[in-house]
């Protein structure tokens, strides 16, 4: 599981399109792996906004039913997809690209939309899957905590936002948390009791301890 980290509009995106086929990169061939994707934007074609969730979803095979019941789902099934808000489309978009044929996953953004505890739940889910599967994936997002609660490894991006950007090479969790948050000049501790990732606040005693050790990030 690869976490995608870097500021906006420095090519997370675009990247992840490349893998996905909508984007041509200038060199290279698909690797010809069966992917699932999850676009950034939740775009629904007109025909589709007066599907029912159902519709939408085709076919689910029963493996895949508890991927329903665990994004709360199961009742959305008669809605149409029009009406949904952004919360339920999200956890829509994510449940179809987790119960397709794949082998790999790409998921751009699939915390957006969703409270604190429903990332968490998503983070488990899509956690488990790729574990279940023993699949690659790809996740782009800006929640720090979420990408913390199920990638293994990360990729940076760095370079000028909206001009050009460049993925270094993949490092661990903690190289890359590290890192990027130096560039950011921000420290995150470890909750003792939760667990999570937390932002320290900016000079706080504990801000000023991990800038001095050089630890901006806690595992």
């Amino acid at each position: 599981m690869v976490g995608i980290l870097g500021p906006n509009g420095i090519g997370k995106t675009t990247f992840i399109r490349m893998l996905a086929g909508e984007v041509k990169p200038d060199s290279g061939e698909p690797a010809g792996f069966r992917l699932s994707y999850k676009p950034q934007r939740l775009v629904l074609e007109k025909a589709s906004e007066s599907k029912m969730v159902s519709e939408f979803l085709g076919r689910i095979a029963d493996s895949n039913k508890r991927i329903l019941r665990n994004l709360g789902i199961e009742k959305l099934l008669e809605h149409r997809m029009g009406q949904l808000s952004g919360g339920e489309l999200q956890a829509v978009f994510i449940a179809k690209a987790l119960s397709s044929d794949h082998q790999m996953l790409l998921l751009d953004e699939p915390s957006a939309f969703l409270d604190v505890e429903q990332r968490l739940a998503v983070a488990k889910l899509i956690r488990e899957h790729v574990d279940g599967k023993e699949i690659p994936a790809f996740v782009v997002d800006h929640d720090l905590q979420f990408l913390d609660s199920i990638a293994d490894r990360i990729m940076v991006f760095e370079g000028v936002g909206g001009l050009k950007g460049n993925g270094k090479a993949l490092c661990s969790l903690q190289d890359g948390m590290n890192g990027f948050l130096k560039s950011l000049g921000i420290t995150f501790r470890r909750d003792p009791q939760t667990g999570r990732a937390r932002a320290n606040k900016q000079d706080s005693q504990m801000d000023r301890e991990q800038k001095e050790s050089g630890e901006y990030f806690y595992t």
